[in-house]
């Protein structure tokens, strides 16, 4: 079988792109070929990762492009009679696609993963036969959650069938991970280190753990690993609150693995989130988890990890404090997230995509 992955692009700070670089080896080693194209390129992403074992790397546009070009139908029509099966998993490309086959005229069969509980094009009265023609073209839709599906059948055919597939993740890479000294982070030693890996844009909230870190003894740190359009806000805010000195931003990092089992727990204070890739990660590294109780995280987190209402920093101080003040209690957290973790290893969410592409074919 050959598959091609399409994103928006394939960023280190992407979760999707996180995702889809997970899948690929596994489904490459059971001898199918799956390569990826993406709308732009950018510096440090998982290129070498996937050419490193065969697979091919397509760019459609440059890194400073927009992705609201047309260019990239054209260039993806001659895409389409290469594969069986092409997996695409954002907006734009979604539309871009679709139009592609039809232009094509090639045979192979599409599949879209919906990685949100919330878009733009949602409610539109003006979208709403466009959506459905698109949706409707597709051969088999994916939701990453019980709560993107609800969401999802709100607004497209509810005639369409939606599968939900849980986002998977390697987890012998967290759990095995090693973790690194205090010092080398340039770090007190007695830090109580906690930690945020995302993007950089308002739906992430990084804020409100800003503002809880202001509610908490100066023992405790944060680092921020990501970059993104709200980045330099976050950072003046840092120094308005006088936080410098506590609040660490990493930047994009290769070794996240190894930083999140250097902190003590992971936080995911996100207004929405369509699953919570990053929690899991967390919990893979035997962390203990909070998250904010939105839909989509709290199927993830709820049960093992500890929810708390979204943006509500005082509660989420006082969760991280009680954390840190009962090792029992922490113990408990951290022993149930890495028992949720196994849940969501990658190997049963690509036994369930390959099942969803193989019934494409056949159909």
């Amino acid at each position: 079988m050959r598959i091609l992955n399409v994103l928006t692009h394939f960023s280190t700070s992407s979760g999707v792109a996180r995702l889809v670089s997970s899948m690929i080896p596994s489904i490459v080693n059971q001898g199918h070929t799956v390569d990826v194209a993406v709308l732009l390129d950018r510096m440090y992403s998982y290129r070498t990762k996937i050419e490193e074992i065969g697979s091919e790397y397509i760019v459609l546009g440059k890194e400073d492009a927009s992705i609201y070009d047309l260019k990239y139908i054209w260039k993806l029509v001659p895409l389409m009679k290469n594969y069986d099966v092409v997996h695409v998993h954002q907006f734009p490309a979604t539309y871009y696609v679709v139009i592609a086959k039809i232009i094509s005229r090639s045979k192979c069969r599409l599949v879209l993963t919906e990685h949100s509980t919330l878009n733009n094009r949602q409610g539109k009265w003006y979208l709403k036969n466009i959506e459905k023609f698109i949706y409707h073209q597709y051969h088999r839709i994916v939701a990453i959650s019980v709560a993107v599906k609800a969401s999802l059948c709100q607004f497209v055919d509810k005639n369409l069938i939606v599968d939900v597939v849980f986002n998977g993740i390697s987890i012998d890479d967290f759990k095995n991970a090693l973790p690194i000294s205090r010092e080398k982070l340039d770090l007190p030693k007695n830090t109580k280190l906690l930690i945020q890996v995302a993007r950089f844009n308002p739906p992430k909230d990084q804020l409100t753990l800003i503002k809880a870190l202001c509610r908490l003894p100066e023992i405790y740190h944060a680092i921020f690993v990501g970059d993104g359009d709200t980045l330099y806000m976050h950072q003046q805010k840092v120094i308005e609150l006088g936080l410098e000195n506590r609040v660490h931003f990493l930047g994009l990092r290769q070794d996240v693995p190894t930083l999140v089992k250097t902190s003590d727990i992971l936080v995911l204070s996100t207004n929405f989130e369509g699953f919570g890739l990053v929690a899991v990660e967390g919990m893979a590294a035997g962390k203990p988890v909070i998250a904010s109780n939105v839909p989509g995280l709290k199927e993830v987190v709820n049960g093992a990890g500890i929810l708390f209402p979204a943006k509500d920093d005082d509660c989420l101080a006082r969760e991280i404090e009680h954390l840190f003040k009962d090792e029992d209690y922490r113990n408990i957290i951290a022993k149930r997230c890495l028992q949720r973790a196994m849940k969501y290893d990658v190997k049963f969410m690509i036994e369930k995509y390959l099942l969803i592409y193989n019934e494409c074919l056949n159909s």
